[in-house]
Parts: structure tokens; sequence; C-alpha cells
């Protein structure tokens, strides 16, 4: 039988199989060398699937803006890590019966061109969130997401919503191209892929859908979380004092215990749904980072700060050829703006991608370049040359709310509490919108590797009939309704009570 996605407890159907180009599954903004925020899941990168141009001469990277005794460069204040993930693929078109045999997994380096067009979709979605959330956050705070994560839980939204509501979903998650069934089959296909990418690195993807007791979800929708998204589905009395902890509790199994927590009890009385994602990532770098090399170094923050930090250190040159692993190798970019450095995880194609502005160039304004196209040309240009690199130990979580910066990009239909939100398709009555749409993150990287988590929680409030407080001046008519013939005109600017 297929392998299921790993999934907390109960309820777990069906497979996901979706690929990467180098897509993101995790982006950091690191600042400070002392912070940490963050969980996301950086997944693989298939180098199959890249050009490199060969470049020659030695190069040097820097992660700290500072210098290392003569070898290293100074950088401007701040590093930016993105760590290289995956995104949505599509699986292949074929929707036959299932049978106790299937097909041979395919490997992240075999996309149809269908797959790779809904990768550009996913990159597009994540360097639109990641862009909005930088333009968003004071210049000296960490920021790490996790777009895959946050894509896992809309989808399930999307599946739920119709009607403008869901055209709005799908236009921010650019799947305006594909059906849902399309769409559906490749979140589905996508676990199988990640995390049978690489048997050296721990990567799950798992998703959950809460109810309160009563609330008439409609069969359809619970079949589809189980099949297409391998959700616990679980109807749950939120007035009971431990229903946050029950909750909680899959969260922190999902994250291997990095956020334990993504709910405050008790649950408010007119939350009557949750959709929730979780993503666990740990892996240990192909040439792992000598302790004995780390220093106390200095970090320089945008604003013109500084913050000391352990600053690991690697020649790139000398670990290959001691490793013998000419095949994964290291890589390194470098133009008028950014040097950029790619590092491997395990034996297979998982990497974090480091982007480094040069001195003369401003974090935010490397942010607004971050575009698939660019992101494209940077993944073509990096290549296997000897350079010496520099990156700060860091460790942190982060969390934050997205309703703001998803009404920015477009969806504002589900968050209205009156009667535009259309979730039809998930309620046989309606009557619900989403309320919030928060994000929390966890991240660790040092000498042997990366350790990541992302959770991502909907929650789904009774709709507010529409209500009109006359409480500022207006206007009222008094009126015959059959014949329509206007009685009296009024404004009202003062409501005095003349006796």
């Amino acid at each position: 039988m297929r392998p299921k996605l790993q999934v907390c407890k109960t309820e777990e159907t069906g497979n996901f199989v979706m690929k990467q180009l180098g897509v993101f599954l995790g982006m950091h903004r690191m600042v400070s060398g002392s912070g940490i925020v963050g969980e996301a899941i950086f997944n693989r990168h298939s180098g199959a699937d890249y050009v490199f141009d060969r470049a020659s001469g030695g190069s040097h990277i820097t992660l700290n803006d500072g210098h290392k005794e003569g070898s290293m460069y100074k950088y401007k204040n701040f590093l930016w890590v993105s760590l290289l993930s995956l995104c949505l693929l599509q699986c292949s078109q074929s929707t036959g019966p299932e049978t106790d045999d299937p097909p041979p997994l395919r490997t992240p380096a075999q996309l149809t061109t269908a797959e790779k067009n809904l990768v550009e979709s996913c990159n597009e979605f994540g360097f639109k969130l990641f862009r909005e959330i930088v333009e968003n956050t004071h210049p000296d705070s960490n920021i790490f997401i996790s777009p895959l994560s946050v894509s896992y839980a809309l989808a399930m939204l999307y599946n739920g919503a119709d009607g403008e509501t869901r055209q709005e979903i799908a236009s921010v998650l650019e799947l305006s191209g594909f059906t849902i069934d399309e769409v559906n089959l490749a979140y589905r296909n996508l676990a199988q892929i990640l995390i049978n990418a690489d048997p050296d690195v721990d990567f799950t993807i798992a998703n959950s859908l809460w109810y309160r007791t009563g609330v008439p979800v409609l069969a359809s929708y619970k079949d589809i979380m189980r099949e297409f998204f391998s959700s616990r589905v679980e109807e749950l009395d939120f007035s009971a004092s431990w229903a946050a902890d029950t909750i909680n509790s899959w969260v922190d199994e999902n994250t291997n215990g990095k956020i334990d927590k993504i709910l405050d009890p008790p649950i408010p009385e007119n939350i009557v749904m949750l959709l929730l994602n979780a993503i666990y990532f740990k892996a240990s770098w192909t040439f792992p980072f000598d302790e004995v090399e780390t220093y106390t170094s200095t970090f320089y923050l945008e604003t013109g700060g500084q913050e000391a930090c352990q600053m690991m250190f690697k020649d790139t040159d000398s670990e290959r050829k001691e490793l013998g692993l000419q095949d994964i190798p290291l890589l390194f970019y470098q133009d008028g703006k950014i040097k950029a450095a790619s590092l491997p995880y395990g034996k297979e194609g998982f990497r974090m991608v480091l982007l480094l502005p040069n001195p003369e160039i401003a974090f935010d304004s490397l942010a607004a370049l971050f575009t698939r196209e660019n992101w494209r040309n940077w993944n073509e240009g990096l290549s296997s040359v000897r350079f010496k690199l520099g990156m700060p130990k860091f460790k942190f979580e982060y969390e934050t709310g997205l309703k703001r910066v998803l009404s920015i990009l477009g969806i504002n239909k589900a968050f209205d509490a009156t009667t535009s939100a259309d979730f039809s398709n998930l309620l046989s009555n309606g009557g619900v919108s989403v309320g919030s749409v928060r994000h929390k993150t966890f991240v660790q990287v040092d000498e042997k590797g990366t350790e990541a988590a992302a959770v991502t929680v909907i929650d789904f409030l009774t709709s507010e009939p529409p209500a009109i407080v006359a409480n500022r001046p207006f206007l009222f008519f008094i009126e015959e309704e059959r014949s329509g013939a206007i009685i009296f005109m009024g404004k009202l600017a003062n409501p005095v009570w003349d006796e």
C-alpha cells in the first residue's frame, strides 16, 4: 500500500506528492546575532534541474558584515538567510483507482510541466508574503516563516470556500489557472516526495481539522481533508477545560516539541472550527562546521547597532576534498548586488541558501528584488568554486498574525464577519468567517545542522448579522412604500429632544 503521511493520531488517509524546484519552504531574515524566531521548513533542492556556471578563483563570503583576520570582506549590516524549500507541485494526470502496487515514487527531479508551473505559483506566493512581512517589520527584528505551511493551511481553507471567497484565495495562492482537483492532487502528492526525499533528513507535514461539538461540517469536506491532506478530523468539546491542551498536544507532537502551544485556554466561545498545519525539519550539514573554528565576532545591525555573535567558519575547498563528496557541492554566486552560498544537507537535495547584500545595498531594497525571476537567475548562477564562509549560529522563535498581510495581498471576503464570507463548501448552513490566521515558527542553526518547525492555524468564527448603529449624522425619509411617494426628508445632525 502507499506509505502514509506522518500525521497525528488517527484518521490519516491519502498521500501527498509534490516537488520542489528551489521553492521556499522557509524564508528568513537574520538581523541580530542573538535573536531567534522561526519555524518554517526548508526543503530539498533538486540539483539535477540546475545548470551551474563554472567559475574560477577563490571567493569569500562573510555573513556577519565583519571580517576574520584578513580573510574576509566587510559586509553590510544584514544577513538574509533564506532557507531553500519546496512548495506545491501537481502530481501526474492519472486519477485512476488506487491499487496495492502503485507506480514507483517519483523523485524531486522528475517534475512534469504542469508541476513546474504549480511550483512557480507557490514560489510567487512565498515571495509576495515575505515581501509584505519585511515591509511591515522593524529593520532590527528577525523574520522566519514557512510559506509551505501557510500555503497548506490556505489550501484547506480554499476547499471550504466558494464563489468570490474562493476566487480571492486562489488568486493570492497564484492558483487561478488550476482546477481544484489539480490543486488537491498536487498537495496530496507533495508530502510523499518531501518525506521520502532523503532518508538522512527528518521531514514531516501534518494537517488537522478541529470543530466544536454539533457544528454541521459537511461530510464531503471532511472526506477531502482526509483524502487529500491526510488530515486528522476531530469533533471536540471546545468548552471543555482540556480542549486547548488537546490541540496544543497535537502541535507539540508534530513539531517534535519545538512548538508546544498555539492556543491559550479557554477557546473563545465564538470560535467554531480550527484548521492547522504543522511542519518539522531536522537535518545535518553534508559538510559540518568544525566547532574549533567557531569564534566570537560582531554582527552589524541595519540601524547601526552591533551584536556579539558566535561566527562559524569554513574553507569549502578543503572540506570538500576531505569528505570526497564532489557530487553534492557547496555552491557560490555573486553579482553587483549580492553574494550567495548554497549549503547542502544530508545526501540528496535539501539546501540552505544564504543571500548577503553587498555593502551599498540596503536589505529592504534586496527584499523588493525578491521575485521568482531573480530567484531563478540566482540559482542558475550558483557554481561549485572554492570560497570561505563565515556564518553566525542562531536560534529563535517567531510568531506573527497574517490577517493584515493576507488582506493586503487580496484575501478579504474570507474575513468578512457579515454576509460576504462564503464557506458553503464547509458548513451546510455557511454562516462562518475567518477570525485570524496565525503563524508560529522555530529555527536553530549551528555547526551540526538545522532544526526548524512551523505551525499555521486558521480559526473560524460564527458570522454576525449586518449591523447599523446611527451614532453620527444621517439622513432619514418617510415614504409610502406601495406608491413610492416620499412624504418627509430630513438630516439628523444633532439628536436633540425638544419638549
